[in-house]
């Protein structure tokens, strides 16, 4: 992924890329309690930010798109929109779902 996404630590959010083809990808984030944002969000009841948790989720399919081009070095993914989204369950740290 390093190779392939611009995105660095502590804000490169996932961890292993599990399946990828020309039309679909997966990937995992191992949450962890070693993770920055846990200082703060909240503290006594850690929980994963959504909005990182999409992140994530960004970022595996920029993974995905940079796959469909011959040079993924020379392109920017950025997500631009998001108009209707709900997150099922909660991201707590070392729980595995």
């Amino acid at each position: 992924m390093m190779c392939t996404l611009p995105h660095r630590y502590p804000f490169l959010l996932i961890d292993k890329i599990i399946y990828l083809d020309k039309e679909s990808v997966a990937g995992v984030k191992n949450v962890t309690m070693n993770e920055p944002f846990f200082q703060g969000h909240f503290p006594g009841n850690p929980v994963m930010p959504g909005v990182l948790q999409v992140e994530a989720m960004a970022q595996i399919g920029g993974i995905l798109v940079l796959n469909t081009v011959p040079d993924p070095e020379n392109y920017w993914p950025y997500f631009l929109e998001l108009k209707i989204f709900a997150l099922e369950k909660w991201s707590f740290p070392e729980i595995p779902w």
